[in-house]
This record gives structure tokens, sequence and C-alpha cells, in this order.
């Protein structure tokens, strides 16, 4: 008898269903364990068909999150003992000599929570004598052997939530922003007896303030000097190999490189690289996605970036079976061209040909007003109909109608609020 176990982060995704779909008609299991399944019953009752199962047990999501659920086929006896949002106990073929016990466990995913899903299990060990299969995502090292030291607890009490890759209230691209700060001081500090370098580690800082004074006081407190010897770059490495000793991680090499400032003489370039054991940074290697440096050339420095979206776009299948190409009309509903909607066609394309010219024309005006930058952008908004009035709420489904609540005369899109109501009429009529 065999068992898949998964955590699935959602079965609200088609493909994802039919990917499960496809390895449980490779593997052909008994029982299926399913965590953080973000499901509700009928998805599950969905997904228990397009598997081919015969039934299941499933422990309800809260709101959007967490939920379990197994599945198993009728040619085996299944007796539901507990359940909670953490786990689901089972005995399999009770009363029969192939008794056995199955858990499907899904820990607690905050770190101070986990000594709570250890005393759980503790609990349920101790509640049957039969022999026991437990499995599921324990979101902790669960042997010895996958760390060394034993010390992976240790490290939230010495390492504060600043020091972490990102931070509450800070984005991703918080962290491009502070590595292309840095490193287009380095690459322009070319002047004095100073020379900078800096060692990529594949992780960075989410600090709101990226300017070069802010850097370089922040890191004058955590200890960097303004001038660094071989001896020191020899500890940043027993720093960095006492991190992974404690954490159980291990360093990426093939991401780890060095900047260094064009003040930094060719010799003190290769030693550092030598006793760091990493190589340079290239000027248009990427960030997360972006060239850390941009020149004078924009066009080179973005390229890659092109063509990594056309590929996208041209990977995209056309269809999911074999069609024939035809012509269509894509200005009506059935496609077919006629003479005359060609014609109508080339009168609305002109007119708003026309139309165009003299918008350029007006928001060349509004933009050249000598007025707040707020009240040009509140301008265009009001043009492109995107305030928050009552009409824009309502097609958002935020009001129940688009009605003018002081003239109740109409709907109140963005001209009926700011010309035609009744109580902005009165304004608009006032003597200046």
């Amino acid at each position: 008898m065999s068992c898949i176990v998964w955590n699935y982060r959602g079965l609200g995704n088609q493909l994802t269903v039919q990917e499960l779909a496809d390895v449980v008609q490779a593997k052909a299991p008994a029982v299926v364990f399913l965590a953080k399944t973000l499901a509700n019953k009928a998805r599950l009752e969905y997904v228990k068909d397009r598997i081919r199962f015969d039934k299941k047990f499933f422990v309800q999501r809260i709101n959007k999150g967490g939920g379990l659920v197994v599945y198993w086929k009728n040619d085996i006896l299944v007796d539901v003992v507990s359940s909670s949002l953490n786990h689901i106990d089972m005995v399999i073929n009770k009363n029969s000599k192939a008794v056995w016990r199955f858990i499907g466990f899904y820990s607690e995913p905050e770190t101070h929570k986990w000594h709570e899903s250890w005393d759980h299990l503790r609990c349920l060990h101790q509640l049957n004598l039969l022999p026991w299969l437990c499995t599921g995502d324990f979101n902790e090292i669960v042997k010895q052997s996958e760390k060394l030291g034993g010390l992976k607890r240790v490290l939230p009490n010495i390492i504060s939530e600043h020091q972490s890759a990102f931070l509450k209230g800070c984005l991703i691209t918080d962290n491009i922003r502070v590595a292309c700060e840095t490193l287009h001081y380095m690459k322009n500090h070319n002047s004095g007896n100073s020379a900078f370098m800096a060692l990529k580690l594949d992780m960075s800082k989410a600090y709101n303030r990226v300017e070069w004074s802010f850097l370089k006081v922040v890191m004058t407190q955590m200890g960097f000097n303004d001038r660094a010897t071989i001896h020191d770059c020899q500890k940043v490495m027993d720093i960095l190999s006492s991190y992974e000793k404690v954490s159980g991680q291990k360093l990426n090499r093939d991401k780890t490189a060095l900047f260094f400032s064009k003040s930094t003489s060719g010799d003190m370039q290769r030693q550092i690289m030598g006793a760091l054991g990493v190589t340079e940074l290239k000027q248009y290697e990427e960030y997360l996605g972006l060239p850390t440096m941009v020149g004078r050339n924009k066009r080179a420095s973005f390229d890659q970036l092109k063509q990594k979206e056309a590929e996208i776009i041209k990977n995209i299948p056309l269809s999911s079976t074999n069609q024939l190409d035809k012509l269509i009309w894509p200005f009506t509903p059935s496609s077919n061209y006629l003479v005359k909607l060609g014609y109508r066609f080339l009168n609305e394309n002109s007119e708003q040909s026309q139309s165009s010219v003299q918008d350029t024309a007006f928001w060349k005006k509004v933009w050249g007003m000598e007025v707040p930058s707020k009240i040009k952008n509140f301008v265009w908004r009001a043009s492109k109909e995107t305030l928050p009035v009552k009409k824009n709420l309502c097609r958002k489904k935020i009001t129940q109608d688009g009605q003018c609540e002081t003239c109740k005369a109409g709907e109140e899109d963005c001209s009926h609020a700011l010309f035609f109501s009744s109580d902005v009429q009165v304004m608009w009529n006032m003597d200046p």
C-alpha cells in the first residue's frame, strides 16, 4: 500500500489539480493526504472525482487559509479517530491483521508555535500503540543529521528581524534600490586613497531610505570599517562558515560575487578574490531580475528583460487543440467582414484621430498649469472617470446602486458629481 502526502498551498488552480491527477495516476496510491488546501467543500469534492477516489475526510479551512483532506478508495477500510486544524488521525484496516495507524500532520508555520506542534504529536502518539505512519509538513528540520550543531532554535534569539532579508512594510523592490544605490556610488568612486569592495551573498536588506549617507552610517553601526584587509576577509569567511553550521544552510557560492570600486588596485582585487574564493561581479549581472547598474546605454542594460518577455509571449500556446487558422473581422460578434463595416470603421478611426489631436493640445495646457501636481492629477482622474463616485463604486460591487444621494436625479458619474449635482450647481452659480 502506498500513500501520497503533499503540501499543496491551494487547490484552486486547475493546473494544480491536473498535476495532482497525473501524479496519482502514475503512482496509484491507496491514500492521498493534502495539507494547506485553501479549498472549500465543493472544491474538495471536485478534486476527489478528478483523481478518481471514492471517499474523503477533510478539515475545513479557516477563512482563506489552511485546510486538510484525506482521500481513499473503497477497497480499504478507514476509521477516522480524531482531527484538528493540524492533523487527521485514522486507523487503516481496523479489526484485521494488517491494521495500522496513519496521521497526516501540518505543523504550525510560526516558529514560536513549533513546540506546540511537537507537544501535540507526543499526545497523539500516546493514544494508540498500533504500527504508526506519521507524515506531512512539519515546517522544521526533523532529523539531527539534516543540520550541523543542533542550534537552529537559537538563531531567532540572537538575530533581530531587522537583519533578515525582508522587513515588514517594505517591498522586495526596495532591495533592488539598496543594491543599485550602493553599487552606483562605488562605481563612481575613483579618487582619493580609499577603496571600496562589496561582497554579494545573494541576500540584501530592505531599508526605506537608500541614500549612501544613510547606508554608510548603518554599516558603521553594524561594525564595518572604512578599510579592510586580507585578514578581515578571512574573518568574513569564518563568520559565514559559523552561520552555515548553526543554521543548517549552505551559502550559494555560485551566486556569491564581489564588486570593487575603481580606486581598488588590481593586485588588491586579485588577493581578495583569492582569499574569498569568489568571482568579480560583472557590470550587467542581474539582481532580482533587474540589472544592478545602468550605464549610458540604457537600452543595452534592459535588452535582456525585453528578450525574456518576448520569449514568454512566444511560448504562450494559441490553443490546446489543433485548429486551422482562419481570417476574422474582430469588430463584430459574428467575425464576418462586410464592406459597410469596413467603411464605418475607417470613418470612426478618422474621427478618433482628429479627437486625439485635440486631446493632446488640451492635456498640454493641463500639465502646464501652475498649480500643485495633485490638482493636475485630480483633473486627469476626473476626465478618465476613475474617481470613486457612486457609479464607479457600484460597477465594482462596493455599493448597491450608483444613484446620486444628493439630488436623486440620476447616476453619479464624475461629470454629475463635479458640475450637475444640485448642490454643486449652487456653488457654480455663486459670485466669484
